[in-house]
């Protein structure tokens, strides 16, 4: 995935506050700065949920917690 600036401004969609929203994964977070460069890779949870490969471990445990832990 191309997470240059020119991309992010071109390819990659904008809420109407001016943050980018990954295409992978689909949550949003300003353009450039080390939230884009966590959304270089990506991986798909057993819950069937796409996160980033830097999220996983945080996603499970947001999951575990709320009562719906992944298989």
């Amino acid at each position: 995935m191309d997470i240059s600036i020119e991309a992010q401004d071109r390819d990659w969609a904008h809420t109407p506050r001016g943050k980018v929203i990954c295409p992978e994964c689909g949550l949003s977070g300003y353009r450039g700065g080390k939230w884009v460069r966590k959304h270089v890779e990506h991986v798909q949870c057993s819950c069937g949920r796409t996160v980033t490969t830097v999220g996983l471990q945080q996603h499970r445990g947001s999951m575990a917690r709320h009562g719906k832990p992944c298989p």
